[in-house]
């Protein structure tokens, strides 16, 4: 078995600035001459004298420091270019450093506001917290105050309400009074129903009715205008209200009219024997200003 040969690289050539600088050897040139005038190496050195041979080397040492000169030159130039890439590499570096410096000195800052924006936002946050539940228990507290206001209010104007009813009926009250004392200046006396008032004659006839209706279902008798009320009567209305009246009939002790509400005829003009008049009853209690009797 034959094993395959290894390829050979192919040849790089080097660039002139890398090569290496190879020195001819002092009998090159007499080589060169001597090929291109075609003498034998013998005759040649023969024929050369020491004066030319001198000539030669000194002209060959001349190349040889030019040559040094100039690759001296050229390598002091690569290390003045290195110098200053190195010089601009420590410049860039620095600056570098600084900037990152003051990037790090920014990034502490403002890793340091940030913590302390995060506490406070934290701590505002809190407070925040907790006015929201107090806003929540004073809004409790005062829907509970107003709905107990509100409460209260519709007490107060119911109690107001009836307060105004009872004021209208009391001054309705007081006004009648006021009138039937203006009718005579007897207490005891008994009135003639046309001498009183409108609205206390519409309250004796709505008493007297219902008492009627509730003794007998005929139809009453309609009140002559020279019929006299019996104070007991009068005073009886005054002291219930009118929408008490209506119910009287429904009462126990309303089953039949009593003997003072019985209405008697007198003529008080001329008193003639022949007239007749309501025998003497018990004497009414007298009314006091509010419209009801004293006992």
């Amino acid at each position: 078995m034959t094993s395959a040969a290894p390829a050979k690289k192919p040849y790089r050539k080097a660039p002139p600035e890398h090569r290496e600088l190879r020195l001819e050897a002092p009998g090159s040139q007499l080589e060169q001459q001597v090929s291109k005038t075609g003498t034998p190496h013998c005759l040649a050195e023969e024929s050369l004298t020491d004066a030319e041979r001198m000539k030669l080397l000194q002209q060959e040492n001349e190349e040889l420091r030019r040559r040094l000169a100039l690759a001296t030159r050229r390598t002091e130039d690569l290390e003045r270019e290195l110098e200053i890439g190195q010089d601009c590499l420590e410049l860039e570096l620095g600056q570098s450093r600084e900037e990152l410096d003051k990037f790090k000195d920014k990034f502490r800052r403002l890793q340091n506001s940030y913590t302390a924006s995060q506490r406070t936002n934290q701590e505002l946050e809190d407070k925040l917290h907790t006015l929201i539940k107090k806003a929540e228990m004073d809004r409790k507290t005062l829907d509970w105050e107003i709905v107990e206001l509100t409460n209260k209010l519709l007490e107060a104007k119911n109690t107001i309400n009836k307060l105004e009813e009872l004021n209208e009926r009391y001054r309705l009250d007081c006004n009648l009074a006021v009138q039937l004392l203006k009718c005579n200046k007897s207490h005891f006396r008994n009135h003639k129903f046309a001498d009183l008032p409108c609205e206390l004659q519409d309250m004796v006839r709505k008493h007297l009715h219902s008492g009627q209706e509730a003794a007998s279902p005929d139809p009453a008798p309609s009140l002559a205008p020279g019929a006299v009320v019996p104070t007991s009567v009068i005073a009886r209305v005054l002291e219930k209200p009118e929408s008490l009246l209506l119910n009287s009939a429904q009462s126990g002790s309303a089953g039949r009219p009593l003997a003072e509400d019985v209405f008697v005829h007198v003529d008080m003009s001329g008193g003639a024997p022949g007239d007749l008049a309501s025998p003497p009853g018990p004497a009414a209690p007298p009314l006091n200003p509010m419209g009801s009797a004293t006992l």
